[in-house]
């Protein structure tokens, strides 16, 4: 029956389903729902939302998560993505060597990603550039059909 206390304790106070609990636990489905209908787990659970240690709980797990977040974010401010092209070219010639008779290109893509200190200045002189020059050039761009659209994270270090 202490194991029964437990699932109980857990189902009350947390947010996980009967199911979930009796796999948790390797106990059976069957006598997990018995009980707790003999018991009136749910109506105990319905209860403990409404009460102070609920909301305390909850904001503990909400504040843990937080942190945890921020804490990847923080790590990723220190990281950049670098792509590396290659394109290859290979040329078979004919036996004069003047024409071409095999060409095969393989064009391949690499990306990277890199920890070291990112050089916000430049990504905001960039962002700047791009922004001045977008506005010079609007009347060029439009009669070309061309477009130049910076996203959400270039317009902000813009500013």
């Amino acid at each position: 029956m202490h194991l029964f206390a437990e699932i109980k304790n857990d189902y009350v106070t947390g947010s996980e389903s009967y199911k979930a609990l009796a796999k948790k636990y390797s106990a059976d489905y069957s006598e997990i729902l018995l009980t707790a209908r003999e018991e009136g787990w749910a109506e105990q659970r319905r209860e403990f939302r409404n009460s102070a240690q609920y909301c305390e709980k909850r904001l503990e797990e909400v504040t843990l998560k937080l942190i945890r977040k921020l804490e990847r974010a923080i790590d990723e401010l220190d990281s950049y993505v670098t792509t590396v092209h290659i394109k290859e070219k290979n040329t078979e010639y004919d036996e004069e060597g003047k024409k071409a008779v095999f060409e095969r290109v393989v064009e391949s893509e690499e990306i990277c990603i890199k920890k070291g200190l990112i050089d916000r200045t430049a990504i905001k002189q960039l962002a700047a550039t791009i922004k001045e020059l977008k506005g010079r050039d609007m009347q060029e761009e439009e009669a070309e059909g061309v477009e130049v659209i910076l996203s959400d994270e270039a317009r902000e270090l813009a500013k």
